[in-house]
């Protein structure tokens, strides 16, 4: 008879540990199945912030070119901006004798955006004011200030602060004081 009780408690033994794997095995299922698309997320996460700074860096990029263009600075056909371990390529190209194609390609961690755009060259004005208003022109009151410039095509009135200058240009005027020549196509302005 103890052979028969010695037999029996083996084998509760053996069904408990058999129950303890199952669910040990269960429960590493579930932590993989968890922890799996976690993984994942974070790496789009980061994936996704290297693509977006290599875009900012192929803008800057073309920021760079286009300040030295407008203030006349040296460039070559092909610059480099390094920031960190990530750089921007900038590759300008003469589309014609006033126009100019800049081409940028940023690049951080292997995540590349490229970037471009035509630029027309030439003789022309650039602003850079904090308000520009048309014809009506620009009316302060009530203590308003401005932080930068003013540049209106009518009158500047009323009260107020500027910390940068104000232009006040003459509004256009009411009619026409220019006429086409005759011929075809009409080639004179007088």
């Amino acid at each position: 008879m103890n052979r028969i009780n010695k037999k029996l408690n083996t084998s509760k033994g053996a069904a408990m540990m058999i129950i303890v794997l199952f669910f040990v095995f269960i429960s590493l299922t579930i932590l993989v199945g968890i922890i799996t698309p976690t993984l994942r997320e974070f790496k789009i996460a980061g994936t996704n912030s290297n693509s977006k700074n290599a875009y900012f860096l192929a803008e800057s990029g073309i920021e760079d070119i286009l300040y030295r263009l407008r203030n006349n600075k040296q460039i070559s056909a092909s610059e480099t901006l390094t920031l960190g371990d990530s750089t921007a390529t900038t590759n300008i190209t003469d589309v014609s004798s006033s126009q100019k194609q800049i081409v940028s390609l940023g690049d951080n961690s292997s995540n590349q955006r490229k970037v471009n755009i035509n630029v027309n060259t030439g003789v022309g004005v650039s602003f850079s004011y904090g308000v520009q208003t048309g014809k009506g022109g620009f009316t302060m009151s009530n203590g308003s200030s401005i932080i930068g410039s003013i540049y209106s095509n009518g009158p500047i009135t009323g009260s107020g602060s500027v910390t940068g200058s104000a232009t006040s240009a003459n509004s256009s005027a009411l009619a026409a004081n220019q006429t086409n020549g005759s011929g075809t196509p009409a080639y004179d302005v007088s």
